[in-house]
C-alpha cells in the first residue's frame, strides 16, 4: 500500500517533515503478509506499492480499494488529525478475520480510535506484537450490518405553526427520485400542512414544547425509522435534487454526516453564507468543569449549570477538507446516519434545543470512536436562519489551513434585494413588542401609524419603540423579577434567545445598577446591534412565509459560486470547483 501524503494547503505535516520509519517495517508487513500504511517515508529505499496517496478529510481511499489482509498502519494517529476518518473507513473495509496492526501502539492517555467503544465489541486486541497493537476483526461493525445507499428515512421533528416551509421541505423530499423511502415527522404538523396521506407522524405522546426536547424527537425519529439510512434534519432545510447521486458519490458505511448548508440573505439568492453544518470547537469544551445532569448521575460538562462556560469554549463552522480529532460535531440542522450507528449513540435527551445537545453528541460519538465529517458533493438550502448568530453577515469559519476567521461574502455590501430577516409576521412582532410595553412601561406604546413597521421608515419606528420602551421601563427590584425582564427582553424585543453567559451578565448588571443599566441595553447591546445592522431598510418581518423561498436563477447560483470559490476564504468546498458548487447550488434551491 503507497504512502499517504496531506494534500496541500491544509497546514497539515508533509512526509519531509516527519521522521523516517525503519525500513524494517516493510519486511514485517511483508512478513504477514500484510499492506503497510503511513504518512512516513522510509529511511532508506522507496515506498511499497510506488507512488503516494493525497488525502484530506474527504478523501476515502478504501473505499474503492479495500484491504484484502491484514494492514499495519505506522504512526497514523500519531502523525495525522485525519486518522479517526481514515482508520473508520479502513476498520470498516477490512474482511472479517484480518487484523489492523497499530505501530507503535497507541498511548494509554489518548485510547487509539480503534480501541473506543463503538469498535470494542468487534475488533479483539491479539497479543502485541514488538510494541504494536493487534486488533483482529472478529464481526461486522454496526455501520456493515445494513449495507446499500437505496433505502432511506427522512426524519424531521415539526412543531404546531403554518405548515406552508414545511409543505416545501416534504414536497422537495418526494421529488429526490429515492428508491425506497419513507418521511416521518415527529410532532403534529401546523395548519395547512399538504402531504399527510405521504408521511407517517410519530412521537404524539412526547411533551409538547416549551421547552422543545429536540433530542427526544430526533432518537425517536431513529428509533421508529424503517431503513437502514438516516436523514434527519430540521424542516427549514431543503435537501437538493442531486441527493441521490451525492450519497452514491460519497459511499456507504459512513459515521456522523453533514452536508454543507447555505443561507442566502437574498431573493436573488446571489449572498450567499455557510449555516449550521459540520463545526469545531476551539478547545475541550467548558474547560474540563463538569456539573450534575438532569438525567442521569455522571457528571457531565454539557449540565445545566456549566452551559455559560460551554458557550465560552467557542464554536466555528468546520472546514469540510480538515478534521479535528475529538473536538467536530455535526451541527443539529441536518444529520445523516446509518441507523445502527444513531442507535448506538443516540442525543443526550436530558438537553434541550439550545443546550449545545448537538454539539454533545458529536463529541461523545467522537469519544466512542465515531467521527463527524463531510459529504462536499453537494449542499443544503436553510429557508431561514437565526440572525442573532451572526454580524452584518459574518460567520466564524475555519479556513483550509485551519486558522479561525470571520467570514463574509464580497458582495454583501451590495444594497440586493433581502428576504425577511426574522421568521415572523409583522403584526407579531408588533404584538410582542407591545406586551413588552404593556408590562413594564406604564403608559405603554403608541401603536405605529400608516403602514406601521415596513420598510426604511418601519425599521427606524421600531428602532425608536424600543429606545422608547426600555428607557421608559420601570425595572423590577428582584433577582426572579429581574431575570423575567431579561426573558421578556429576549422573547419579545430580540425575538431569540441570548447566550447564556450574556444572559447571565444582563442581570447581575440590573440588580447592581437598576435603571441606570438600562441605557446598556440600548448601546452595548451586540444582540440589537446584529439586527437592525443586518436590516437598516427592512424588511425585518414577512408578510407572508413564501417569502423565504424566492424562486432560484442561473444568475444567482453563478455569482454565488464565484464568491464561495475564489473569495470568502474559501471555506466552501466542492471537488469539482466553482462549477461543482454552481451545480449544487442549484440543485438545491427552491
Amino acid at each position: 500500500m503507497p504512502l499517504l501524503r496531506h494534500a496541500r494547503g491544509l497546514g497539515m505535516a508533509p512526509p519531509a517533515a516527519l521522521p523516517p520509519f525503519d525500513p524494517a517495517l516493510l519486511a514485517v508487513a511483508r512478513t504477514r503478509g500484510a499492506a503497510l500504511l503511513s504518512f512516513r517515508s522510509p529511511a532508506v529505499g522507496g515506498v511499497d506499492g510506488g507512488g503516494a496517496v493525497t488525502v484530506d478529510g474527504l478523501a476515502r481511499p478504501f473505499r474503492d480499494s479495500p484491504p484484502t489482509g491484514d494492514v499495519v498502519c505506522h504512526a497514523i494517529e500519531q502523525d495525522s488529525p485525519l486518522a479517526p476518518l481514515l482508520l473508520w473507513d479502513l476498520a470498516h473495509a477490512l474482511p472479517v478475520g484480518a487484523a489492523i496492526v497499530m505501530e507503535p501502539a497507541a498511548e494509554a492517555a489518548r485510547p487509539s480510535l480503534l480501541t473506543r467503544g463503538y469498535f470494542a465489541p468487534h475488533l479483539h486486541r491479539d497479543a502485541d506484537e514488538a510494541g504494536a497493537m493487534v486488533l483482529r476483526k472478529l464481526a461486522p461493525l454496526p455501520a456493515e450490518t445494513e449495507p446499500g445507499l437505496d433505502a432511506w428515512t427522512f426524519g424531521i421533528p415539526v412543531g404546531p405553526e403554518d405548515a406552508t416551509l414545511l409543505n416545501l421541505v416534504v414536497a422537495r423530499v418526494l421529488a429526490l427520485g429515492v428508491p425506497r423511502c419513507e418521511i416521518l415527522l415527529c410532532g403534529e404538523p401546523g395548519p395547512g400542512f399538504a402531504h399527510r396521506d405521504k408521511v407517517r407522524i410519530v412521537g404524539l405522546d412526547l411533551p409538547p414544547a416549551p421547552p422543545l426536547n429536540i433530542s427526544a424527537k430526533k432518537n425517536r425519529l431513529a428509533a421508529e425509522a424503517s431503513h437502514p439510512n438516516l436523514c434527519l434534519f430540521h424542516d427549514r432545510i431543503l435537501l437538493p435534487r442531486d441527493f441521490m447521486d451525492a450519497v452514491r458519490r460519497f459511499g456507504d458505511a459512513y459515521p456522523l454526516v453533514a452536508f454543507q448548508s447555505l443561507w442566502f440573505d437574498d431573493r436573488w439568492n446571489a449572498l450567499p453564507r455557510r449555516y449550521s453544518d459540520l463545526g469545531v470547537v476551539d478547545r475541550p469544551v467548558a474547560r474540563d468543569l463538569l456539573g450534575m445532569p438532569r438525567a442521569g448521575t455522571a457528571p457531565s460538562a454539557f449540565a445545566p449549570a456549566v452551559l455559560p462556560e460551554v458557550e465560552r469554549t467557542g464554536f466555528a463552522l468546520a472546514h469540510p477538507r480538515r478534521h479535528v480529532p475529538d473536538l467536530s460535531f455535526v451541527n443539529g440542522s441536518l444529520c445523516l446516519a446509518k441507523r445502527a450507528v444513531w442507535r448506538a449513540c443516540p442525543q443526550d435527551e436530558g438537553l434541550h434545543w439550545t443546550e449545545f445537545e448537538d454539539v454533545e453528541h458529536g463529541l461523545r460519538a467522537a469519544a466512542q470512536g465515531i467521527p463527524s465529517r463531510c459529504n462536499p458533493w453537494t449542499v443544503t438550502y436553510s429557508l431561514t436562519s437565526r440572525p442573532i448568530l451572526s454580524f452584518a453577515g459574518a460567520v466564524r469559519a475555519e479556513l483550509p489551513d485551519g486558522r479561525v476567521r470571520q467570514v463574509r461574502a464580497p458582495l454583501e455590501v451590495l444594497p440586493l434585494p433581502r428576504k425577511p430577516l426574522i421568521k415572523m409576521a409583522r403584526g407579531e412582532a408588533e404584538q410582542r413588542l407591545a406586551r413588552f410595553a404593556a408590562a413594564y412601561l406604564p403608559a405603554g406604546l403608541p401603536p405605529p401609524g400608516g403602514a406601521g413597521w415596513r420598510g426604511r421608515h418601519g425599521v427606524t419606528l421600531r428602532l425608536e419603540a424600543i429606545v422608547a420602551a426600555v428607557l421608559g421601563a420601570s425595572l423590577p427590584r428582584t433577582a426572579a423579577a429581574v431575570a423575567r425582564f431579561v426573558a421578556d427582553w429576549e422573547r419579545q424585543v430580540l425575538l431569540d434567545q441570548v447566550g447564556y453567559h450574556r444572559r447571565g451578565e444582563l442581570v447581575a448588571l440590573l440588580l447592581a445598577n437598576g435603571s441606570g443599566a438600562k441605557r446598556h441595553l440600548l448601546d452595548q447591546s451586540p444582540e440589537l446591534l446584529r439586527l437592525f445592522a443586518a436590516r437598516p431598510r427592512g424588511p425585518m418581518f414577512h408578510e407572508s412565509l413564501a417569502e423565504y423561498a424566492p424562486p432560484g436563477s442561473r444568475f444567482g447560483a453563478l455569482v454565488a459560486a464565484l464568491q464561495l470559490a475564489f473569495a470568502s476564504r474559501r471555506v466552501t468546498y466542492h471537488p469539482r470547483g466553482w462549477r461543482g458548487l454552481r451545480h449544487a447550488i442549484r440543485s438545491a434551491l427552491p
